[in-house]
């Protein structure tokens, strides 16, 4: 039963190295590279209700949708300092993901930024949107439990890192995959403006935890 719990124990402290070596990596990979933030356009919404002929439906959600795009806008040019960052719509994803950036990326007025050059830098992205679960699970502590033999074994206890179906400011990597905890990849995003400065004030917590 020692060996067990000592293997345990190892186990966890190999898995928590593991995740802290590779989100320090992601933390100053963003501090050091940009992040798009990636504007919802609904095309696909708008254009199946035109096919439907309710363009004024796909008019006034096309509408609503800027609007909420202007909003995202001024909360990142109010509240985020962190990094270097730019916006993109959401129809050119794959242009994104494949880094087909010319006429593709926009500055913080929403103008094409044609000169934009990358240049060898690593970028993550950030949106607005239903967070996903997070599979992964953390070792959180140990408990000792019956066996069938009526042994007594110490057994793993592990808890999940985030909840489901939460409306959230989230970073992904550059394929879109939503990141993992310990890195602070998501805030509650009920009011866009305090979503965006509070992402702002926990990467910068989350930096600065890293390097001391």
């Amino acid at each position: 039963m020692k060996f067990r719990f000592f293997l345990i124990c190892i186990i966890s402290v190999v898995i928590c190295f593991g995740q802290t070596t590779q989100t320090k990596k992601q933390i100053t990979d963003l501090k050091n590279g940009i992040l798009f933030v990636r504007l919802s356009t609904r095309e696909k919404t708008v254009e199946d209700l035109k096919k439907m002929g309710k363009t004024r439906a796909a008019e006034e959600i096309r509408n609503e949708q800027e609007i909420k795009n202007k909003k995202i806008v001024e909360a990142f040019k109010t509240n985020f300092k962190f990094c270097e960052y730019s916006f993109f719509y959401s129809q050119y994803s794959n242009e994104i993901q494949n880094r087909n950036f010319k006429f593709m990326i926009f500055d913080k007025d929403l103008k094409p930024d044609s000169d934009f050059n990358l240049n060898g830098r690593p970028f993550f992205v950030a949106e607005f949107g239903v967070l996903q679960a997070d599979t992964a699970r953390t070792f959180r502590d140990t408990k000792l439990q019956s066996t069938a033999n009526f042994n007594v074994e110490s057994t793993p206890i592990y808890s999940q890192n985030s909840p489901n179906k939460i409306y959230a400011l989230i970073i992904k990597d550059n394929n879109y995959v939503q990141l993992k905890y310990p890195f602070p990849y998501y805030v509650n995003a009920y009011n866009t403006d305090r979503a965006v400065r509070k992402m702002n004030q926990k990467l910068n917590s989350f930096y600065n935890k890293s390097f001391k």
